[in-house]
């Protein structure tokens, strides 16, 4: 589990990145997903793919489903990780 404050700080750029509504695969919206990925190390324990699934989900861009619900398990599966 993210330390306190890094779980914090996680999820307000998450909450921060759903607020500003980028487009999915503007180079805002991949800005934002490829610093949280690289400042939080995802890349050294989560596949790619997976990333990808939970940061879309976690934004509300998934094509799966987009319910508060979902947002809200997709960021703390990101924070928990």
């Amino acid at each position: 589990m993210a330390d306190p404050y890094y779980a914090q700080e996680l999820r307000h750029m998450l909450k921060d990145a759903r607020a500003k509504g980028f487009k999915i695969n503007t180079s805002n919206y991949n800005l934002y997903k490829n610093t949280i990925r690289d400042r939080y190390g995802f890349n050294s324990f989560l596949d790619k793919n997976r990333y990808n699934y939970l940061y879309d989900m976690a934004l509300g861009k998934s094509p799966y489903t987009k319910s508060a619900g979902n947002i809200s398990w997709a960021t703390e599966q990101l924070v928990r990780r």
